[in-house]
């Protein structure tokens, strides 16, 4: 089987190497979407596929996947046999296609085109109900019968590794600031004056970010996320004689150092637009073993509503500063956080999810059963209508 895996839509975090994933000393830091690319082309290739994924990283070889620059997808699309086109967020790549046996695209984040495309994508993979129902609610051309659903997963090698004593009282914030961050710095004071010693850790590359969000003001432009930029950059150099740091990225095992060597994780997820279809960010604290506390926006009711404290928007910040207290003191709470948390995160490794990719293609290609016996995650019944609770 050969596989085309695309990543034209992946520029933010630069030239990266899929090595980084796996290399305990790397400091670059690489999104979820990134990695779920990168962890499903390994799976493909793990259960003997020729895989070649196009994307603005560097060319290498790698796990048994091939590397190429995206400048390539073009000509060896039109040339060479196929039997899947896997575009990660981006329709368009469906236009040089006829080669292709099978189109699948891929959905991380919660915008796309896909709709003037349908009639050549063959399924959508969604990675939770609620993004799928999302997606269908704004884009009415999306055919729901040909809805997958495949959940992102997690690398729990990074959270068997070496670290520091945790800090017991250190709260660790690892997503996208655009995403919340401000609700957490407008509670700190609060949270400082309940537990003195706390600390504030803000992981996260949002410099290209600010950079944007800065041009863009001079060039008099206002984007949806410009006063939540202006406000996180002010209260961060506010608070940080309060306890409070920031790191402007890391690699995503240093990061699971962190995770570990912190006493909670705190994302008070409230995106501006739909957004949150999966978090990581969140499963990546249940992995660390440390109590976390969100939202219910977006997907996180679904999908994590019964691991982690879960506060109701609009988020209030004397609620929020109450319930990071609550997980930074209260021992009884944080311990049946966490054992449920690491319960669900065991679940959700890559080597599982790549298998559950490959199955799903291998059952949509050939009239005989998955070469595995685990059922691929599949959102059709046995009706063949969707599973997903779509909008009336």
């Amino acid at each position: 089987m050969r596989i085309f895996i695309v990543g034209a839509f992946y520029t933010y975090w630069g030239n990266w190497h899929p090595s980084d994933m796996d290399n305990p000393d790397s400091p670059n830091q690489v999104a979820g979407g990134e990695t779920a690319m990168v962890k499903t082309a390994e799976g493909f290739a793990r259960n003997g596929c020729e895989v070649y994924v196009f994307y603005h990283g560097q060319t290498a070889r790698y796990k048994g996947v091939d590397y190429l620059p995206i400048g390539m997808y073009e000509v060896m699309a039109t040339n060479l046999e196929h039997d899947l086109l896997l575009s990660w967020e981006e329709p368009r790549v469906f236009n040089i296609a006829s080669r292709s046996k099978m189109r699948w695209l891929a959905f991380q984040c919660n915008h796309s085109e896909a709709g003037i495309f349908d009639h050549i994508i063959d399924n959508y993979i969604f990675v939770s109900q609620w993004q799928a129902a999302s997606m269908v609610s704004r884009d009415r051309t999306l055919d729901t019968r040909k809805i997958l659903l495949c959940p992102n997963g997690i690398d729990l090698r990074r959270y068997e590794q070496a670290h520091q004593p945790p800090v017991p009282h250190r709260i660790i914030h690892s997503s996208s600031p655009d995403r919340g961050l401000h609700h957490l710095l407008r509670a700190w004071p609060k949270i400082r004056e309940a537990v003195p010693d706390a600390e504030l850790l803000c992981v996260y590359k949002m410099s290209p970010w600010l950079k944007i969000i800065k041009e863009r003001a001079d060039q008099g432009w206002i984007l949806n996320t410009t006063d939540r930029g202006m406000e996180v950059a002010r209260l961060l150099e506010e608070l940080a004689g309060q306890g409070v740091h920031y790191l402007d990225g890391t690699g995503q095992w240093p990061l699971a150092r962190l995770q570990m060597e912190s006493g909670a994780m705190v994302y008070p997820c409230d995106p501006v637009a739909p957004t949150e279809g999966f978090s990581i960010s969140i499963l990546e604290g249940l992995a660390a073993g440390i109590p976390v506390v969100s939202t219910d926006a977006d997907a996180l009711g679904e999908l994590w509503g019964d691991v982690t404290l879960q506060l109701k928007r609009p988020v209030q910040p004397e609620e929020l500063a109450d319930a990071v207290v609550a997980v930074l003191t209260d021992d009884s709470l944080r311990a049946d956080l966490i054992a449920r948390g690491k319960e669900r995160a065991s679940l959700l490794s890559w080597d599982a999810v790549g298998d559950t990719f490959y199955n799903t293609m291998m059952a949509k290609l050939l009239p005989e059963p998955p070469r595995s016996e685990e059922k691929a995650v599949d959102s059709e019944s046995s009706s063949g209508e969707p599973q997903v609770q779509l909008p009336d």
